[in-house]
């Protein structure tokens, strides 16, 4: 099993956590949901488009690392694409 202590996890965004994930020989890095990000964001009182413009900068371009968590993009995936 694979050691989850030093992950970096995004503050504010819990219900947005998918687990852990990592490559081979790597440290686990914590993964997110891209559309729980946004709809929290939204919640808070964004915009669609000032919520992804915020995630884009602030949190799927945020480094901090080697262990900087992953961002699953699930809004654009390709069962969400079929339903359009």
């Amino acid at each position: 099993m694979s050691e989850h202590k030093g992950a970096m996890l995004i503050d504010g965004h819990e219900n947005a956590f998918v687990g852990f994930g990592n490559q081979a020989l790597s440290e686990s890095v914590a993964v997110y949901s891209m559309l729980r990000i946004l709809a929290n964001l939204q919640e808070m009182g964004m915009s669609g488009d000032e919520a992804l413009e915020f995630f884009e900068f602030n949190i799927a371009g945020a480094w901090v690392g080697d262990r900087t968590p992953i961002i699953i993009d699930d809004v654009h995936s390709p069962t969400k694409l079929k339903e359009k």
